[in-house]
């Protein structure tokens, strides 16, 4: 039996402004948000409570699926890689980035380069730092019977807008690389930020496994024997996927961490090897 376990929106970073000019952009009403609301919910109490369960509970991997920061500072990111240390080690510890990680742009050397041992694929295709991190999505890394592929939605947006997207080029290589996995007996594990809906067509897609979801251009795609998709704030996604394809897919989702009242159990997500 493996066990996976899935993690999101931990927000578990200070929030400290340095420097004024940090928040003349879209930062300052994430701040104000922070000062007034977020900051009385994101409690790191309940991030040690978390810690403590996972101790108890042990799984054989995590998956964290975006929003380890706030405001994307960059003190927040160097931050953020102390926590994920606290989780595990980069071969036992998962991630994408969430829309918070994506604030507002920063350096990738300050940014998600710091992170880059916990998301990148077990066989990096290219040395070179791409100039659009972006890029470096889909990820692939396979731990025991699972294929775990990390999708990358999010990317900053204007002011009031907390919505992602994964691209054409992105769905382009998630579709070449379903087909070089269809073949092998792994049950596919696809992880993004964004819920899986029908409202955004880059997730209906991938939902589809790549199909053309209505309103979209593309026309191929690939439909996967077995694949589960693991994204945050979906409650009902499960229901969902039966819906849509009973017996093929499913769609798991878990509430923010750090904003639950009482600690939960970790969500896992169990696979029987065949």
């Amino acid at each position: 039996m493996f066990s996976l376990g899935h993690l999101s929106d931990l927000h578990a970073t200070p929030v400290v402004v340095k420097n004024p000019l940090q928040l003349l952009n879209k930062r300052f009403f994430g701040w104000i948000s922070w000062q007034i609301k977020r900051q009385h919910y994101h409690r790191t109490s309940v991030i040690d409570a978390l810690m403590d369960d996972l101790s108890q509970a042990p799984i054989d991997h995590l998956v964290v699926t975006g929003d380890l920061t706030n405001l994307s500072l960059a003190s927040e990111f160097g931050a953020a890689r102390e926590g994920l240390k606290r989780l595990g080690d980069a071969r036992d510890v998962s991630i994408v980035p969430g829309n918070h990680d994506a604030y507002v742009r920063v350096a990738q050397s300050r940014s998600w380069n710091l992170w880059s041992d916990y998301f990148e694929s077990d066989e990096a295709e290219t040395a070179a730092e791409a100039s659009d991190p972006r890029d470096r999505f889909p990820t692939l890394r396979i731990r025991g019977p699972l294929a775990v592929v990390g999708l990358c939605s999010a990317l900053p947006t204007r002011l009031f807008d907390a919505s992602g997207t994964l691209g054409d080029a992105q769905l382009d290589r998630l579709e070449r690389m379903l087909h070089g996995l269809a073949e092998r007996d792994l049950c596919r594990v696809i992880s993004i930020h964004h819920p899986i809906t029908v409202r955004c067509h880059a997730h209906a897609e991938v939902a589809e496994g790549c199909r053309a979801a209505p309103g979209c251009h593309r026309s191929r795609g690939c439909r996967p024997r077995r694949a589960r998709a693991q994204s945050p704030h979906l409650d009902r996604g499960d229901r969902w996927a039966r819906r849509r394809d009973p017996g093929r897919r499913r769609a798991f989702g878990v509430r923010h961490r750090a904003k639950a009242g009482a600690p939960r159990p970790v969500p896992r997500l169990r696979n029987r090897a065949e």
